[in-house]
């Protein structure tokens, strides 16, 4: 075999390998494209929906404030009608049994119409929130959150009952306030709790719980210590 034979068999498997690897890559790029194309046409509609949701709330909201408005104008407007029909009665201008008739007939449209306000108010803050509930959707609790949550729950129930059961007398087991030095009951000398954990607070001169680190109330005098 000649040195030009070797050099043309050489030259001719370059070539098809790099063909190959041509055509592969240009497989990978359709199928890309391809892929992208699926994701748009579907996509698409749904977001279109989404918009077309968000839009239609906007334009809900818009047209609840117009209302809102313009009921407000017309309790507005029949408010000012009962202050001049006040005024005509206080003239002379109206007699007293056509006053009290009209009377009686704007002061009923006025609380329809203040009922009516109150109720699109409450349902124009409402689309607010939901608006911006959507806007900004929270994301859900994953397990270790729900469960910390939960300890955490426990755990205040279990600090409140410590509480509770720390703020009774020693000696009669009377139930005092925080703050009092003496027991309403048996007038035993009461110790200081800390109101976050329970703890007894030995150092009178003490601002924070050694245990939990919570700030507690100064002590009060009470009836026994003014009197002592």
């Amino acid at each position: 075999m000649t040195l030009y034979t070797l050099h043309n068999i050489i030259l001719q498997t370059s070539l098809t390998s790099n063909s190959d690897k041509d055509l592969s890559f240009l497989g990978w790029l359709i199928a890309f494209m391809v892929a992208v194309a699926v994701v748009f046409v579907v996509g698409q509609p749904l977001l279109q929906l989404e918009t077309g949701k968000k839009r239609a709330s906007v334009r809900q909201l818009s047209d609840a404030q117009i209302e809102l408005e313009t009921l407000r104008e017309r309790a507005g407007a029949e408010r000012l009608s009962l202050e001049e029909l006040e005024f005509d009665r206080e003239l002379g201008i109206i007699e007293t049994q056509d006053y009290e008739m009209l009377k009686e007939r704007s002061r009923s449209r006025l609380k329809t119409l203040e009922g009516a306000v109150s109720e699109r108010t409450e349902e124009l803050v409402e689309g607010e929130r939901e608006l911006k509930r959507k806007a900004r959707p929270t994301q859900p609790l994953n397990a270790p959150a729900k469960k910390q949550i939960a300890e955490k729950t426990a755990g205040d129930t279990r600090s409140k009952a410590s509480v509770k059961e720390s703020l009774k007398c020693s000696e009669c087991n009377t139930p005092f306030k925080p703050g009092d030095k003496f027991c309403t009951k048996c007038k035993a000398p009461l110790p200081i709790i800390c109101l976050n954990c329970g703890t007894e607070i030995k150092d009178e001169e003490a601002k924070f719980c050694s245990r939990c680190g919570a700030t507690f109330e100064k002590r009060t005098k009470n009836a026994e210590e003014a009197n002592s």
